[in-house]
């Protein structure tokens, strides 16, 4: 079963229990949690997930995989967490860049120092790399595909913060940093150290963050079923 089916079964699962739950429990649940409102009185009109998508792509210069997207378009309603992450409506660019392990060795290569390195980035909003030997480098070669690795940040904390990761051989994997988490690449005996995601050892990826979702919702309205 794959995950455009196991969410449209744990869908129809949800919208029975919210079909067995009474107008006054729904406004009590809604009073709990106001987000509740979209999923419990849903209006399948509300929420073009196709269309919401597409202007999100458009307005923040990135692409979602196709898997993403399809399994996105199930939905048709807010008040999912995960929705959140890719609302076209708000004020501020939500992507965030790193470096590919790949590119990184490209610098190195390309004779950057490991201060220029280290502190390297890429500002998806500004489209401007944080040095201007980088962007020479990345400027001139003519591969580019997964050499900058986009990811929406999210759960921010002082301690953190979670990420999906958009592209690259981590693509769709739910990943963290801890604010400018590191790694090294040893080079021709020589050690670097550039800013990147970090994995978790158990990987999730957002459609299990998804599932989960879903799920958690259901075992909070599931108490307020009306008994039959």
């Amino acid at each position: 079963m794959n995950e455009i089916e196991k969410v449209s079964i744990s869908l129809i699962e949800l919208k029975r229990i919210v079909s067995q739950i009474d107008f006054d429990a729904k406004n009590s649940l809604i009073s709990k949690k106001s987000s509740l409102k979209y999923i419990l009185f849903e209006s399948t009109n509300y929420f073009n997930s196709s269309k919401g998508i597409k202007l999100f792509e458009e307005k923040f210069n990135i692409f979602l995989s196709e898997k993403l997207k399809k399994v996105i378009e199930i939905f048709t309603t807010k008040g999912f967490y995960h929705c959140e992450l890719f609302d076209h409506e708000i004020s501020y660019n939500p992507i965030d860049c790193f470096f590919s392990l790949e590119f990184v060795k490209i610098l190195i290569q390309n004779g950057l120092s490991k201060e220029e390195i280290e502190n390297g980035y890429f500002d998806h909003e500004n489209q401007s790399f944080s040095a201007n030997t980088i962007e020479e480098v990345y400027n001139k070669l003519l591969e580019k595909e997964n050499l900058l690795i986009y990811c929406i940040p999210f759960s921010e904390s002082c301690g953190g913060r979670g990420l999906l990761i958009l592209n690259g051989n981590d693509e769709n994997i739910i990943a963290y940093d801890h604010h400018c988490s590191t790694k090294e690449i040893i080079y021709n005996e020589e050690t670097y150290n550039y800013m990147t995601y970090l994995l978790h050892e158990k990987k999730q990826t957002i459609f299990d963050m998804i599932f989960e979702d879903i799920d958690n919702i259901k075992k909070l309205i599931e108490p307020y079923k009306t008994p039959f």
